[in-house]
């Protein structure tokens, strides 16, 4: 299991065109953040609140997004025929380029 801003990578790179991801996310990462520090400090969890840091948030969204979508393309690609494939191949290709 992995973190939630991960998660957060993986959809934002499933779910949205290089372009929008790239105008988008340093603003859906920090406002994620902020709910998830907020959320910390509502129940309690000051120093957990204080240790998730915007810059561990950011670096679990960039490395875990796309190590999840790297090794889960192979899976799609081998479950799907060629042309969706391809089209899971493009996408890795771009994120790797961005």
């Amino acid at each position: 299991m992995g973190s939630p801003a991960q998660e957060l990578g993986q959809w934002t790179i499933s779910h949205m065109t290089p372009a929008v991801r790239r105008a988008s996310e340093r603003r859906l990462v920090e406002s994620y953040h902020r709910r998830v520090v907020e959320a910390l400090r509502a129940r309690g969890k000051e120093v957990e609140a204080q240790a998730f840091t915007l810059d561990q948030c950011w670096g679990e969204y960039v490395a875990g997004g796309a190590g999840r979508w790297i090794w889960f393309v192979p899976v799609l690609a081998s479950m799907m025929h060629s042309k969706m494939g391809q089209f899971f191949l493009s996408i890795s290709h771009e994120l790797v380029k961005n």
